[in-house]
């Protein structure tokens, strides 16, 4: 049976495109994906208007955005340890010519692409800012806490669409999208110096893994 509203807080390279299309293929038009500017600034500015008939709301909405829904949805994502997440989208802005930052990061040196990642929005504090406490664990933490029914992982990702089937948001079957290259190498020192700018992601990282993503059957 369908709840009120799923609402995904899709963090980006954590396999949320694959996630949004089983969804898509179970809900059809009642899933509002909100990805464009537009579309967000629809769902900003009139949400009961922009859900009309909407089973599921997916999109790269931090969580302040999203939480005047929270009488009458549930809240789910996927994590990935932030230093994979991060190469992750390294490639995709180096092999994405969509990408907002493919032009200027595609002609650099590794180590000074991932700095400029590293600078911006989807560089360090991206999993603490999606929680809505940007720089701050313990607050990040106790959003997830309160107002999450399921937080998945990407290496056990079946776990996640298990739990959609079990709640009527999907059938179950994993749908494969590739959006980059795959396999992209960092060196080792290169990877330290990702890790070293990552802490508060890190050690966020690790309590989700310890509170949620072994306990998600429900």
């Amino acid at each position: 049976m369908i709840q009120p509203l799923l609402i995904f807080t899709h963090i980006p390279k954590c396999g949320g495109s694959s996630i949004r299309e089983s969804v898509r293929s179970k809900l059809g038009d009642r899933l509002l994906a909100a990805y464009s500017k537009e579309e967000k600034e629809v769902v900003r500015r009139s949400p009961l208007e922009a859900l009309r008939g909407k089973s599921a709301l997916f999109g790269h909405f931090e969580f302040p955005v999203l939480n005047r829904f929270l009488d009458a949805a549930s809240y789910f994502t996927v994590i990935r340890d932030p230093v994979d997440r991060f190469i992750s989208d390294l490639s995709y802005h180096r092999w994405n010519q969509n990408a907002a930052q493919h032009t200027l990061i595609k002609p650099l040196s590794d180590r000074a692409a991932l700095t400029v990642l590293l600078s911006g929005p989807r560089g360090s504090n991206v999993l603490t800012n999606y929680f809505g406490r940007p720089g701050n664990v313990t607050a990040a933490f106790q959003v997830a806490c309160q107002h999450y029914k399921h937080i998945g992982h990407v290496e056990n990702i079946r776990e996640t669409f298990s739990w959609l089937a079990k709640n009527g948001y999907s059938d179950g079957e994993e749908m494969k999208v590739n959006d980059a290259k795959d396999g992209y190498q960092v060196s080792l020192a290169d990877r330290a110096f990702i890790r070293s700018h990552l802490y508060e992601d890190l050690k966020l990282h690790d309590l989700l893994i310890a509170n949620f993503c072994n306990r998600n059957g429900g």
